[in-house]
């Protein structure tokens, strides 16, 4: 549900390359950066502590909640009065758009981050559910009316987060309201302290956005902006594949943190959890075709070839939650993130300053999948030092399920190739796709016949 809240933005700026001018829809694209760069910021790296503290805090975990929901509701409420007391006095163009959309992200963090860390935590799906599903219909509803219906461009667009987390903030309270602990004074538990345990995070994820910005902005000195603008389109879509993929691992971060280094229980959890990235690669690759076909203008989908290396790195990117997960939730180890993301950014910066000058969009096609790779496998090795996760035992218990990963990425490799190569590709990443979740199913229904 969130997944798809968070991909609204995405899926909403590809649809309306229809309706707004190529000016507008850069600046638009522009906002929507800066916007998740907000959002992504002011997590202040607690949503995964947040989760860690609910399974391991025992009788304080009343006490850790009541300081990190203070935390994560008044700083990004003190940094958006902050940021629109800055912007008015700053003459920039569209300054109107620029406050409305700092505001906005700092209110949809206020009323998301704290809310869906313990809603998932506690498995409340019907809150949760309710919360993101809210913020969907007022997103897409207020930019469509503000964006498409009023022809507000830029302003209408940023309209929709300020609504959206004005929204967030009264439905998180209502949905939390069941939850609420009053908790008690614990000196253990300050602000500061509590904030500090998340703040090695938070170069993590601004490292993030720079990996995912910096092939964009680096290509923009080689090529024309008629091709910057069709690259960031495809990158768009491909980009919804990798906010799935995030928020399928926010459902499995529960699992992670409930269990110790050495449990029976870790190799089921991140094999279900291979399998679930996979499926959902494979199918959004399929449908990411469909879309650039139906969706997109002739002059964006001029390039199409590009999208399947792009899908693989989203897909990468999803796979690198997995070690993180192990490292961050069952070992309780947030001290490596900088250096995974830093690495792999500074790759990604490298790749694409040498290879844009010289294939152009393929050179930031190449940079971006190679960048993602190099943050997974990253991940992976720092996490293989702890043993969290039994990474041999595990690969080695499942030699039709890797067959079938591998079969996976060389056919969305094969369907780089237009004409018959690409629909045998799509048709052979459909057959995998069914296999694997019928497989899926049937391990899931033999593990809860086997419970009973």
């Amino acid at each position: 549900m969130a997944a798809a809240q968070k991909a609204s933005g995405f899926i909403l700026l590809v649809a309306f390359t229809r309706v707004l001018s190529p000016s507008d829809y850069g600046q638009v694209a522009l906002l929507t950066a800066v916007g998740s760069l907000l959002v992504m910021f002011l997590t202040l790296g607690l949503e995964p502590r947040i989760t860690y503290a609910y399974f391991r805090a025992g009788d304080e975990l009343a006490d850790y909640l009541r300081v990190a929901r203070r935390v994560t509701f008044y700083v990004p409420l003190v940094l958006a009065a902050s940021l629109a007391a800055v912007l008015a006095l700053v003459p920039i163009p569209l300054q109107g758009a620029w406050i409305l959309q700092c505001v906005g992200s700092c209110l949809l963090a206020a009323g998301t981050t704290y809310a869906y860390a313990v809603l998932r935590a506690s498995r409340q799906v019907v809150p949760y559910a309710t919360l993101a599903l809210t913020i969907l219909a007022t997103q897409v509803g207020t930019r469509v009316l503000m964006v498409a219906v009023l022809q507000w461009g830029p302003t209408g667009w940023a309209a929709g987060d300020l609504v959206a987390g004005l929204v967030a903030i009264a439905v998180s309270q209502l949905a939390l309201r069941r939850l609420h602990t009053p908790g008690s004074r614990n000196p253990k538990y300050t602000a500061w302290s509590v904030t500090r345990e998340g703040l090695p995070l938070v170069p993590h994820y601004l490292a993030q956005w720079g990996l995912s910005l910096s092939d964009r902005l680096i290509l923009a000195m080689f090529v024309s902006s008629a091709l910057v603008g069709v690259y960031s389109a495809i990158y768009q879509i491909a980009a919804v594949t990798s906010l799935v993929l995030n928020e399928v691992s926010r459902a499995f971060m529960p699992l992670y943190a409930k269990n110790p280094p050495g449990s029976a229980h870790i190799p089921r959890i991140v094999r279900s959890h291979l399998k679930v990235s996979f499926v959902v690669h494979g199918v959004f690759l399929v449908a990411g075709f469909a879309a650039i076909e139906v969706i997109l203008p002739p002059a964006f989908r001029s390039h199409d070839e590009i999208f399947p290396l792009l899908s693989l790195g989203a897909l990468a990117y999803g796979l690198y939650f997995i070690p993180m997960n192990g490292l961050t939730l069952i070992s309780g180890i947030t001290s490596r993130a900088p250096v995974i993301s830093l690495t792999a950014l500074t790759l990604n910066v490298g790749l694409n300053l040498t290879l844009n000058s010289i294939w152009g969009l393929w050179g930031a096609v190449v940079g971006t999948a190679l960048g993602y790779s190099t943050l997974a496998g990253t991940a992976l090795w720092f996490e293989a030092r702890t043993r969290a996760i039994p990474w041999q035992d595990l690969l080695r218990r499942q030699p039709w399920t890797n067959s079938a990963y591998l079969l996976l990425v060389s056919a969305t490799l094969a369907a780089t190739w237009p004409g018959t190569i690409r629909v045998v590709a799509l048709s052979t990443v459909s057959c995998v796709v069914v296999a694997l979740a019928v497989s899926t199913l049937r391990d899931e229904r033999r593990r809860l016949r086997f419970a009973r």
